[in-house]
């Protein structure tokens, strides 16, 4: 679902098609070092992680959860390293 859009972006929920955005995420280096590593080997665990800690645990009981920020009009998914980009756009 599509939280809200500006000129460039979209904030959207994270979708189990996002499976292997998030397996290649969660593996960098960076990632485990300053937020843990979640168990995520292959794509099956990526895919488990969204439809049961992200779209069960926090969108259904919370009513809020991690979101996914793309570039327009090409979709692609942002990673945190892309974030320093955007600050100079």
């Amino acid at each position: 679902m599509m939280i809200t859009t500006a000129d460039r972006l979209i904030l959207r929920q994270i979708e189990e098609s996002d499976a292997d955005f998030l397996l290649a995420l969660m593996n960098e280096p960076a990632y485990h070092t300053m937020i843990g590593d979640r168990g995520l080997r292959v794509p099956e665990d990526a895919r488990l992680y969204c439809r049961d800690d992200i779209l069960r645990a926090s969108y259904q009981r919370h009513g809020f959860g991690l979101y996914l920020v793309c570039l327009i009009p090409t979709a692609r998914k942002i990673t945190p390293y892309d974030r320093i980009l955007l600050a100079f756009w």
